[in-house]
This record gives structure tokens, C-alpha cells and sequence, in this order.
């Protein structure tokens, strides 16, 4: 028996989920990154970050410097698990066989 697995997998879900709820971060650089720590690392960057050289895994201050308008969010877990619980909502009304992966991430038994 064949079987088609659909992998469904946002870009920079952390930001892609504070975007929904704040509309005024749609098309500005925004980075996650663990708050508390003066050497923390980017978690998730969006496009317009990435632009400007930032990366995930870079020290925040360095990717400061790389882009001095960079708005640096703290991560929101509670809120990234409602938008995965809500996702795997959807996505059930379509398979009866949908595995979550890492944060963004799903697969769907089509």
C-alpha cells in the first residue's frame, strides 16, 4: 500500500504566531529569543531580519548590531502550544492521522 505524507512546515513559526497576534510586526525585523540572558541565542528570525545578516542560533548582540532596528521578542511557549493545538485542529477535520513535529512542524497521512 502506497501512502502520501503531507509535511506541513511554517517558516519562523515562533514570529509567523506573534505576527497573528500583533499586527504591527508584519514586515519589521523580528527575532525570538530566551529572555533573561545577555548572550541568548535567536531562536527563530523572520525574512526581514534575515536580510540584514541575522540569523537563528547568533548571540542577540551580535544580531543587534547586524541590524540595529531588530525588535527582539521573548518566547511565549503557552501561546506557540495553542497555535500548534489549533493547527492540529485543522488539519484533523482532513486525516485522522496527523502527528505534530518540532514547532512548526507537522505531518499529515493523506
Amino acid at each position: 500500500m502506497d501512502r502520501s505524507v503531507l509535511h506541513v512546515d511554517i517558516a519562523a513559526f515562533p514570529i509567523a504566531v506573534e505576527r497573528v497576534i500583533d499586527r504591527g510586526l508584519r514586515d519589521r525585523p523580528v527575532v525570538v529569543a530566551p529572555a533573561g540572558s545577555a548572550r541568548a541565542p535567536v531562536l527563530a528570525a523572520s525574512i526581514e531580519a534575515e536580510r540584514e545578516g541575522v540569523r537563528a542560533g547568533m548571540p542577540v548582540p551580535v544580531a543587534l548590531r547586524r541590524c540595529p532596528g531588530l525588535l527582539v521578542l521573548p518566547t511565549n511557549e503557552p501561546l506557540y502550544r495553542r497555535a500548534v493545538g489549533a493547527i492540529l485542529a485543522l488539519l484533523g477535520g482532513y486525516s485522522p492521522l496527523v502527528e505534530p513535529g518540532a514547532h512548526g512542524q507537522v505531518f499529515v497521512d493523506l
